[in-house]
């Protein structure tokens, strides 16, 4: 079983990206517990909630990895677009296995590419800081 549970150990160092990875992890959790269309969604808007923020962030802080870090959110969202469906029709090894995969790719996705840019915004607030 894959990790689902968000650890001090795959923290990025950002209060509101970790709290985000947290809440993210929290509904795939709540899906491998109770698999619905209900969780399913709920997995899924909190994923996009996330990864919008994330975008958000990038593009105002001419983020120069944008296009490498939204390509590796794009490639999760279109493996997700049928979960709720799966979900609905019951196939719970389906599910499982995506939340499996999903955990995986989490804990790759935030070892890299969000410690990147969590680097990135801990640069740019410190030099707001001391431009103040």
């Amino acid at each position: 079983m894959a990790r689902t549970r968000w650890t001090k150990e795959i923290s990025v160092f950002s209060a509101e990206l970790d709290a985000e990875h947290r809440e993210l992890m929290r509904a795939a959790d709540e899906l491998r517990h109770t698999i619905s269309a209900e969780k399913a969604r709920a997995l899924m808007s909190v994923l996009e909630d996330h990864f919008a923020s994330e975008e958000r962030l990038m593009k105002g802080l001419h983020y120069s990895a944008i296009s490498w870090h939204k390509g590796q959110h794009d490639a999760i969202r279109k493996r997700a677009a049928g979960l709720p469906d799966l979900a609905a029709a019951g196939d719970s090894k389906a599910v499982f296995h995506f939340i499996d995969y999903l955990g995986d790719w989490l804990t790759g996705h935030i070892a890299v590419a969000d410690r990147m840019f969590a680097a990135h915004l801990r640069n740019h607030q410190r030099a707001g800081a001391n431009n103040s």
